[in-house]
């Protein structure tokens, strides 16, 4: 899953095409509200996108037709993305195995800059929208989006829900150099509990390179997910 604002998905993700080359099936998609998608972009709506996603691949007709091993179903993103990935982990039985790339906790940007009393201050609401995305990235509905993620923030808070993700083989990369989700806020708090809680199935790499891996992508990440995936 990618990031905000992503680009539409079109087939030809650098990522993903590596991962071809390396015998990894790859499905990807955009989600609701974004990319001339209709309805509204939330969390929440974002999570019912994922979990339509997953469903199609345990559909037996969809498990028939495409050769799906359910076994082996890896569910993973980048940046917005990997909050996505997480929530999921934390919240549907089906998901067993997550890839968290650029890992960003929308929690603790709410948590730390944002109270439901801002929802109609508009300058409170672009400060925590060119923090969260970049300066100019407005996204569409967001006092919709920012509704959601406010009051259901405690659902989405994936540290305090931590003891759910123990049943998760889980891979981590994220980097020291990130400005846009700094490693001690969004990655540290969470890998901390889990080292606490001695998860038994827990790899996470730091890196150089910045939020996005761009040359990173295209060869080294690649390599480090088929390796960890194989494994």
């Amino acid at each position: 899953m990618h990031g905000l604002p992503g680009r539409k998905v079109e087939g030809d993700l650098t990522l993903a095409k590596e991962l071809n080359k390396r015998d990894i099936n790859v499905l990807t998609f955009d989600y609701r509200g974004l990319w001339n998608n209709q309805d509204v972009f939330t969390v929440a709506n974002s999570q019912t996108d994922l979990n339509n996603v997953i469903d199609f691949m345990f559909n037996p007709d969809n498990v028939s037709k495409y050769s799906i091993d359910t076994t082996r179903i890896i569910v993973g993103g980048h940046s917005y993305g990997s909050t996505m990935t997480i929530i999921s982990a934390i919240h549907n039985d089906k998901v067993k195995e997550i890839i968290l790339l650029g890992l960003a906790d929308l929690s603790y940007a709410v948590r730390h800059s944002y109270s439901p009393t801002d929802i109609d201050n508009r300058a409170a609401v672009q400060s925590l929208e060119d923090a969260l995305w970049g300066p100019g990235k407005l996204i569409q509905n967001f006092t919709d989006f920012m509704l959601d993620l406010t009051f259901n923030n405690y659902k989405y808070d994936f540290v305090i829900h931590a003891d759910n993700l123990l049943d998760n083989r889980m891979f981590i990369v994220v980097s020291r150099n990130d400005l846009t989700v700094p490693i001690e806020n969004h990655f540290f708090p969470l890998y901390r509990k889990l080292q606490g809680m001695k998860h038994p199935n827990l790899e996470a790499l730091i890196t150089d390179h910045g939020h996005n891996f761009i040359d990173f992508r295209k060869h080294e990440l690649p390599e480090l997910i088929s390796n960890w995936i194989k494994k």
